[in-house]
């Protein structure tokens, strides 16, 4: 269900091996993703897995993990 997508979507991001990154990412999103955040806008899934990455770099030992149930809204 939705739960287990936001799961896995969080879990790639606060993974921190790339092959991880793309295992998770790739069943979980298109090849035309779109993604925007504050520090950028990406329209590929090569540039979010980019982006990933970049965000590891820049703030190593971040985990992000779901608390409660998702709304779908």
């Amino acid at each position: 269900g939705l739960a287990s997508k936001v799961d896995t979507w969080f879990a790639a991001w606060s993974s921190n091996d790339a092959a991880e990154r793309v295992r998770l990412l790739t069943p979980a999103t298109t090849d035309d993703v779109k993604f925007r955040d504050a520090w950028a806008i990406v329209s590929t899934r090569d540039e979010l897995l980019a982006h990933v990455t970049a965000a590891k770099r820049h703030m190593p030992g971040v985990l992000i993990e779901r608390v409660g149930e998702p709304r779908h809204v």
